[in-house]
């Protein structure tokens, strides 16, 4: 199995947002994880644990991106609580925000 095959699959099985589908966030998304398996050599089961906690999504709300990837590579770890505060906090947001997006559509 190719690495696009293998990310649309770990991902597409697990329920994780990864879709192979046309839409353009879904697309870039896949892109993103496909890229990122394959510079850093992912398992299924590290590529899996990287689309759970939503790595694409705080990459791109994050103002220091370089720290949340060394994170994602476990080249460091957390400095502080709130620094993780921070990062789940941004998460829940773009979460509510597609909730109401998709709640929109849906109207």
């Amino acid at each position: 199995m190719n690495l696009p095959d293998r990310v649309s699959a770990e991902a597409g099985e697990r329920g994780a947002g990864v879709s192979s589908g046309s839409g353009g966030e879904a697309v870039r998304k896949r892109e993103y994880y496909e890229l990122e398996a394959a510079r850093n050599g992912w398992t299924g089961r590290e590529l899996e644990r990287q689309v759970d906690s939503m790595l694409f999504e705080r990459v791109l709300l994050s103002q220091d991106r370089k720290s949340v990837m060394e994170m994602a590579r476990r080249e460091r770890l957390p400095e502080r609580p709130a620094e993780l505060k921070r990062e789940i906090k941004a998460v829940e947001e773009q979460q509510a925000d597609a909730e109401q997006e998709s709640e929109s559509e849906n109207d």
